[in-house]
């Protein structure tokens, strides 16, 4: 619904040049709040920012001891923002510094939260893929951290219990509105669960005692999200909630069983897919790709490619932008220096192949090396299904490509380590769906 400013609800500290309309949806303990306007979603936005906000309030309810089922007094309000300036705008108002660094951000004062949509789409993938599901899980973690915060005493001030919470609160908001299908499947979570699993191989996994103590040694941001996530994803397994918050609380446990425990529970997971930027969601049959402004969307198996020659294959729907450009990545051959080959899918030119690189990147050059292309008339329409294969012939060391009934020239490989992870990718302000993609062994 689009508004007048009228509700008492609304920060008086907002600029007047984004109070002009919103888009709102009220729920017993969450709103949502759109602070622009798209035709062809409409209210479908707003309600699908609250439906994820009450998902996670009940979600956390099981840990804080409040009941789930009885109204707020003051409801949570997710403000959702199209541009960083206004989310700055409004969170600046609030607390100096604190958009630093930061797409999204609460208030517990004032009940109030605030999300940086990332990124920004078109009338058609806002239809049709919805609120991109990073500034969802944003919002998800935000109302997890702000039901802490109101909670008396010390259990939910350790680290590991309350950044682990809102990760799984987060992950299971996301199951509970259908924008992820189970436990660790969204390329997030399994990037989250990846990166655990490679700091337990490499020898940097902390022990459950360190993690306990909030003494993690020299991981980084993501790495420590990602730890205290997983270890609350392995807890949440196998422990209540009142026993995993007695945990925080310092109540006895066994610790040598969860010593032994995490790491076997953590060799025995399987991990899909690994993430560099976030960007990549389950989306109805497949995946939906939403790369952020300025970093483009690259999303890898964890399971490499078989060995010998091998198909990528499937289908991929691009969305045009404001200059009827889309374009899709199928991306193979990944080496330990990061270069990889890219087929670009891209309207209107066509299919397009790439050499990354990473040796060029570092010294500040263009880093794609075009390879070969191929004109496709009439070019890849907006929103349609196209079948694509990607074919790696061991014996000829080439790579064949075919696109909707159309086939690439060969490209030669000869010499070139080719059992390297395969992904997806997509360009900023290019999104794409994918479905049926798979990576299958053919016959030497």
């Amino acid at each position: 619904m689009i508004c007048p400013l009228l509700l008492t609800l609304i920060p008086s500290a907002l600029p007047l040049s984004f109070q002009d309309v919103y888009e709102l949806a009220e729920g017993p303990h969450v709103i949502g709040l759109c602070w622009f306007h798209t035709e062809r979603a409409g209210e479908a936005l707003p309600e699908e920012l609250r439906d994820v906000g009450e998902a996670a309030w009940r979600e956390v309810c099981a840990w804080t001891g409040r009941d789930a089922e009885e109204p707020l007094e003051v409801p949570i309000t997710i403000n959702l923002y199209p541009k960083r300036k206004l989310f700055v705008a409004a969170v600046e108002s609030i607390e100096s510094g604190a958009s630093k660094d930061r797409a999204a951000w609460g208030d517990p004062d004032s009940h109030q939260i605030y999300v940086k949509v990332q990124p920004l789409l078109g009338e058609w993938p806002f239809l049709e893929i919805g609120i991109p599901e990073v500034s969802l899980r944003a919002a998800a973690r935000e109302v997890a951290v702000m039901a802490m915060a109101q909670v008396e005493g010390g259990a939910f001030t350790h680290p590991w219990l309350r950044e682990g919470l809102a990760e799984l609160v987060a992950e299971r908001a996301l199951i509970a509105i259908g924008r992820a299908s189970a436990a660790g499947a969204a390329p997030a979570d399994s990037t989250a669960l990846w990166r655990v699993r490679e700091l337990a191989r490499a020898g940097r996994l902390p022990t459950v005692a360190e993690i306990l103590a909030g003494e993690i040694g020299d991981l980084g941001g993501a790495e420590r999200r990602a730890l205290h996530g997983v270890w609350l994803r392995y807890l949440a397994s196998r422990e209540e909630p009142s026993a995993i918050v007695g945990l925080a609380a310092g109540e006895g446990q066994d610790l040598e069983e969860f010593e032994r425990g995490f790491p076997a529970w953590l060799e025995a997971q399987t991990p899909i897919w690994h993430e560099e930027t976030p960007a990549t969601a389950v989306h109805g049959e497949g995946l939906a790709q939403t790369a952020i402004r300025g970093q483009n969307a690259l999303c890898w198996a964890v399971e490499p490619p078989p060995s010998g020659s091998y198909e990528i294959r499937g289908e991929f729907l691009l969305y045009h932008n404001e200059e009827a450009m889309g374009q899709a990545n199928v991306l193979l051959g990944l080496l330990d220096t990061g270069d990889y080959i890219s087929v670009a899918f891209h309207t209107p030119t066509g299919v397009l192949l790439w050499r990354y690189d990473s040796a060029l990147a570092r010294q500040g050059k263009p880093a794609f090396v075009a390879l070969t292309s191929k004109t496709i008339t009439p070019p890849f329409a907006a929103r349609e299904w196209v079948p694509f294969s990607v074919r790696y012939d061991a014996q000829q060391e080439r790579i064949f490509v075919e696109v909707a009934g159309t086939r690439l020239r060969p490209q030669d490989t000869t010499g070139r380590d080719m059992s390297g992870a395969w992904g997806l990718g997509v360009l900023p302000g290019m999104p794409a769906l994918w479905r049926g993609v798979e990576c299958v062994a053919l016959d030497d």
